[in-house]
């Protein structure tokens, strides 16, 4: 992703599910697509700033430690084909509103 010139590595988007066709969202995994969005927040390396991916969930509630040992038991599962887990997603990063998702 590229904007104005500055290469950014990662952006953060907002969905609905009873907005999708798929509410599976496997469309959306296993596929390329293309976005029209509005960028609301614009994190840099300098910020030391980062999107808290639990923020308002139930899993937000709880303590930073009990989370680190949590992501850590599922990212050494073993037998499971599963992403690494991650809670917080660190600059340089966009978080993005999406106005409309092509498949």
């Amino acid at each position: 992703m590229n904007l104005i010139g500055a290469p950014l590595n990662r952006a953060v988007l907002s969905i609905f599910t009873e907005y999708l066709r798929d509410r599976s969202m496997m469309e959306l995994v296993h596929k390329e697509y293309g976005l029209i969005g509005k960028v609301v927040r614009k994190f840099s390396k300098s910020d030391g700033e980062a999107i808290d991916l639990l923020q308002g969930t139930a899993l937000g509630s709880l303590e930073p430690q009990a989370l680190t040992t949590l992501a850590a038991s599922l990212n050494q599962a073993e037998g499971m084909n599963l992403p690494r887990v991650e809670t917080r997603i660190g600059a340089p990063v966009l978080q993005v509103v999406p106005l409309a998702i092509f498949v």
